[in-house]
């Protein structure tokens, strides 16, 4: 019998097909291993959530730190050299106390030649005014004068032209009638001379008066520059920096130390700059110390961001914990915002893989998954705030998406 020869082209087709065959099966193995999400998207291994509504309430939490209300810097109102220390740094002062003591010889030098020109200038008042008492003296006693003889003249006429004519020479009355009239024109003349002089020496007084008082303040000024070179505390509180060793010269404008109001204490706390747009002046706050809650509440809003964050004062309300100290730390709770019926959705590790912007959601039917974008906007209590993207009542994966979170959709298994 005749052995039927397969061509070679026949047997190449089989091969081909049989190996198509074959990764279709592998192709199709991959799919539905991918399909299915492999060993770490079974069921076992992630957390699923339920959307529901319920009462949102927006609080984050920080740590304070207790610092002064009010803080009074010292600084050098003139340069010198620091002589004496009268305060330690970390004590406490009064309104008034000596705190330093400053010395400057050319500043001393300074002072003193002012004051003798100071001194110099009021004496040139003084001695005006007593020239301007001795001209007015002198011009009244030629009015009183002049005054005392038109009387004498008179007089003197009068008497001559009572005896008979023979006994009077005719020129011995023109002249006596004469030197009246002069004396007369003299009093006259004195007259006007002291209203004139009256009107003069007002005003001259009056600016004599301005440049005592100019003088004499310029007089207080220079010895309180003095006074500057002793450094004063401004208010009651404690000396938290002292800037300033004995032998040491200070430059003036230098900063020399520190003076907090222990009297008035607030909170001061940082928090990330997403919550910037949400915090306003007067929100509410707890802050906890040793088991108690003590109502506080938000007095000044820092807009500066610095490294992620910003500042913002707090005040206590109604009381504030017993013995304060400056630089003390607290555990603070602020609450943003409240929300009736709010849609939330508990937190989870999801958020480190898709940053709040898409989740992915369970069909409890089928087990298929998809992703889906979504906005949450605020995070409190273990629970995010849901604005967009999901309903109430839906089922979102909520553990870590590491493994799958490229994917689009997949199937549990």
């Amino acid at each position: 019998m005749d052995k039927v020869i397969e061509s070679h082209w026949k047997k190449r087709r089989t091969k081909l097909i049989a190996s198509t065959i074959v990764l279709a099966v592998v192709f199709i193995l991959i799919l539905n291993n991918l399909w299915l999400g492999g060993d770490s998207v079974s069921k076992e291994e992630i957390e699923i959530s339920t959307v529901k509504k319920g009462i949102f309430i927006d609080k984050v939490n920080a740590r304070g730190v207790v610092e002064p209300h009010l803080t009074y810097v010292l600084d050098a109102s003139e340069g010198g050299r620091v002589e004496k220390v009268f305060v330690e740094e970390g004590a406490y002062v009064t309104k008034g106390q000596k705190v330093l003591e400053l010395s400057n010889t050319d500043l001393q030098l300074n002072v003193m030649s002012r004051e003798a020109d100071v001194s110099e200038q009021l004496n040139f008042v003084r001695n005006t005014r007593i020239e301007m008492e001795r001209r007015r003296l002198e011009l009244e006693n030629n009015l009183l004068d002049s005054s005392y003889n038109i009387a004498t003249l008179e007089a003197r006429i009068k008497r001559l032209e009572k005896q008979p004519e023979e006994f009077v020479s005719e020129e011995k009355i023109e002249n006596l009638l004469r030197e009246r009239d002069y004396q007369k024109a003299k009093y006259e003349l004195a007259k006007g001379e002291i209203e004139t002089e009256k009107k003069l020496r007002e005003v001259q007084l009056k600016e004599l008066e301005d440049s005592v008082e100019s003088l004499e303040t310029n007089l207080k000024i220079a010895s309180e520059v003095l006074d500057k070179l002793n450094v004063i505390a401004q208010a009651d509180g404690r000396l938290t920096v002292l800037n300033a060793r004995i032998g040491e010269s200070k430059s003036k404008g230098d900063n020399l130390g520190k003076i907090d109001d222990e009297s008035s204490l607030k909170v001061v706390a940082k928090i990330d700059e997403f919550y910037l747009p949400q915090l306003r002046i007067g929100t509410k706050g707890s802050l906890s110390h040793q088991g108690e809650a003590y109502p506080i509440s938000v007095t000044r809003i820092y807009p500066q961001v610095q490294s992620g964050q910003f500042r913002f004062d707090l005040a206590f309300q109604d009381r504030q914990p017993q013995s304060l100290i400056l630089g003390q730390n607290f555990s603070i709770t602020l609450f943003l915002n409240e929300v009736q019926d709010a849609l939330i959705l508990k937190k989870g590790d999801f958020y480190q893989e898709s940053g709040g912007n898409w989740i992915f959601v369970v069909d409890p039917d089928t087990d298929e998954v998809t992703k889906r974008r979504i906005s949450l906007s605020a995070q409190s209590d273990g629970f995010w705030l849901v604005e967009s993207g999901l309903v109430i009542g839906e089922l979102v994966i909520t553990s870590s998406y590491e493994g799958f979170a490229k994917l689009d959709s997949f199937k549990l298994k």
